[in-house]
């Protein structure tokens, strides 16, 4: 009989372990430290799990655009589209204490600039997140355990390509004559579709 229980615990100790958070690609704890997805399209069939650990960071509670609800153990995901409509559908089971998820989409790390946002708990089903998008902006996806719940959750995305862009084109607007060939004011030609990506340039002096 001993031998039994060590092993039905061994089994149990087992399935548990194997359970923890391996999603790809991965998310975050933080919403300012999530890795930008070029589209949501990266996400189509993306299973994945809650985390086992304490983290409330989800847009939940006072102060926030979702005022109702408590963050537990949150994850964090980020991505930009060409715009549009798009649809997220989190279909979740699994939950280890019957409890389910709460999910939502911000523009900002802030969490204001809210597109959708569940702060009820889900037992089970699914849940659709849904909304027009800017073009080439930073969007935020999080998921949170309701009150700690840890589930199993797979997602099916509708819309939110990769953002269209033109090549890159640059030209002086006002040359500067105290200083020919520098501190000049520059113009970058504009992307189509509205899209206002964020351009870094660096000076080499040869």
């Amino acid at each position: 009989m001993f031998r039994i229980l060590q092993l039905l615990c061994f089994l149990v100790c087992q399935t548990i372990s194997g359970t923890s958070q391996t999603c790809t690609p991965p998310a975050t704890n933080n919403c300012d430290e999530a890795n930008i997805l070029c589209s949501i399209d990266e996400l189509n069939g993306f299973i994945c799990q809650s985390v086992d650990y304490s983290n409330p960071t989800a847009c939940l509670g006072g102060g926030t655009s979702c005022p109702n609800g408590v963050p537990h153990n949150s994850s964090w995901w980020a991505f930009v589209t060409d715009g549009g409509f798009i649809s997220i559908l989190v279909s979740f089971s699994g939950c280890w204490f019957d409890q389910g998820l709460q999910i939502g989409l911000v523009g900002a790390c802030d969490c204001s600039q809210q597109i959708y946002c569940n702060s009820n708990c889900n037992l089970g089903g699914s849940i659709t997140i849904s909304g027009n998008l800017v073009p080439c902006k930073t969007y935020y996806l999080w998921v949170d355990g309701c009150n700690g719940d840890i589930c199993t959750f797979n997602l099916s995305v509708s819309g939110g390509a990769p953002p269209k862009l033109s090549n890159f084109a640059l030209s002086r607007t006002s040359p500067n004559p105290i200083c020919v060939g520098c501190c000049d004011d520059f113009k970058v030609t504009p992307q189509p579709g509205g899209c206002e990506p964020e351009y870094v340039l660096s000076l080499i002096h040869i």
